[in-house]
């Protein structure tokens, strides 16, 4: 899941008083810590970044093997293999019959070029 939206569309009374003036960076930290707080304690990875006025958020629940393949084929159309393979590793570990990750992990291990 992921989400896009400026600056001007934050709401700012949901903010500290303290971290409304959207010309510091305790402003920006102040809504990574508000988009963030709903998946603590939740396993997977949440990612905040802020360019030009522009907040992009998003979380990749851990266990989610379509989101991870996701991530896997998104990684091998930058061609950074050797960063797909742990993700596949990690998720066969969970689902040993899952075929399209222990195909593309034997073929990265194989060192076969992936077309995807």
């Amino acid at each position: 899941m992921s989400v896009s939206f400026r600056e001007e569309d934050v709401h700012l009374s949901r903010l500290p008083e303290d971290c409304r003036d959207v010309e510091l960076q305790a402003f920006v930290d102040a809504v990574f810590a508000l988009y963030q707080e709903p998946y603590k304690g939740m396993e997977g990875s949440f990612s905040c970044s802020y360019t030009e006025g522009l907040f992009e958020i998003s979380w990749t629940p851990l266990g989610d093997p379509g989101t991870e393949l996701m991530q896997v084929r998104a990684l091998l159309e930058e061609g950074r293999n050797e960063e797909a393979i742990p993700l596949l590793v990690q998720l066969l570990e969970r689902e040993p019959d899952n075929l399209e990750a222990s195909h593309v992990l034997a073929m990265l291990l194989s060192g076969h070029r992936l077309i995807s």
